[in-house]
């Protein structure tokens, strides 16, 4: 979270004077995300931000026009058919090495 407030401010944008952050938490219990998620999707937000697949599932499930940002792999949660071009309503940043992982293996077998 502190690393959005940071990217966010680093844009000019301060919380609490031209932006408004409401966090809703799980607690890792997954049963509370559509709850959850249909609270923020009430408040009519411009931007839903999901950490991980199933929350972005929750925030797809409760409205069809917020934008969602999902950190995490978007291809294998089915958000996105390629990571460079999602389309959709889902976009997002994916930490995961995976797909570098088979490019390493293509470079060691090289060798």
């Amino acid at each position: 979270m502190q690393a959005i407030l940071d990217g966010l401010r680093e844009r000019g944008h301060v919380e609490g004077q031209d932006i408004v952050i409401d966090i809703r938490y799980a607690g890792g219990h997954a049963l509370e995300l559509p709850r959850l998620a249909a609270e923020l999707a009430a408040l009519r937000p411009a931007v839903i931000v999901a950490l991980g697949s199933s929350a972005a599932d929750a925030a797809l499930a409760a409205t069809s026009e917020v934008p969602i940002v999902s950190l995490g792999d978007l291809v294998a949660a089915g958000h996105a058919a390629q990571l460079g071009r999602p389309g959709g309503r889902v976009t997002g940043v994916s930490f995961l090495p995976t797909p570098l992982n088979a490019k390493r293996l293509e470079l060691l077998a090289a060798c």
